[in-house]
């Protein structure tokens, strides 16, 4: 197994990297959010959206996802786009 840790052959303020085997290996990438964390944002901010009133939902959120929660509320209806960053969640009614 080979490791190669570039410190000398970066740009100033550019972060080291590790390569294992052809692999960059990343240290300051966030975990994605769990199912239960992602469908509680979603749920909280479809819940807080006003008629005409829209939010930008970031690309890890998967556009049947969004309507599947956007269903629980029945007096409701909403719409949704998918966007270059992300899917764009209207209330319409």
């Amino acid at each position: 197994m080979s490791k190669i840790v570039r410190l000398l052959d970066r740009e100033p303020g550019q972060k080291a990297q590790l390569e294992v085997a052809g692999f960059i290996i990343d240290s300051d990438i966030p975990p994605p959010l769990k199912l239960g964390a992602m469908k509680a944002a979603l749920r909280e901010v479809i819940g807080a959206l006003e008629i005409g009133q829209s939010f930008l939902a970031p690309q890890d959120y998967d556009r049947a996802e969004i309507y599947r929660v956007g269903k629980e509320f029945k007096d409701r209806l909403f719409s949704a786009k998918k966007m270059t960053n992300g899917t764009r969640v209207w209330r319409v009614e």
